[in-house]
């Protein structure tokens, strides 16, 4: 009794989307929660946090826990994902039950210094 309590209490809108029972509504959650990830990871500075390939390319990656997707499973997250260009990261073992790891190879922003 008291779990359900408290993932109330903290998961508020995951728990709420959970008791609709309806997978359009995680969906919808997804692509905003994906968005908001998806754009902090992009404002990081890639000469801070990363280093560039040969190219100039970096390999950003996001990590999304399994509480923002047990309403759609994990095949929801990458259908989402591959819509704003991202895909599962390759360095990390595939698990539909831990978290999912996304990567994209981006080009540095212009201007910004590359680390090699």
């Amino acid at each position: 009794m008291v779990l359900p309590l408290l993932t109330l209490v903290l998961l508020p809108r995951v728990r709420t989307l959970e008791l609709r029972r309806t997978s359009d509504a995680y969906l919808a959650h997804l692509r905003t929660y994906l968005a908001g990830k998806f754009a902090e990871e992009a404002a990081k500075c890639p000469g801070t946090y990363y280093r560039a390939d040969e190219q100039g390319r970096i390999l950003r990656r996001v990590g999304v826990r399994t509480w923002h997707f047990r309403g759609v499973g994990a095949h929801g997250v990458l259908r989402v994902a591959a819509e704003q260009g991202w895909r599962l990261g390759h360095s990390y073992p595939a698990d539909p039950g831990r978290a999912l790891h996304l990567c994209r190879l981006d080009d540095p922003a212009p201007g910004a210094p590359v680390r090699r």
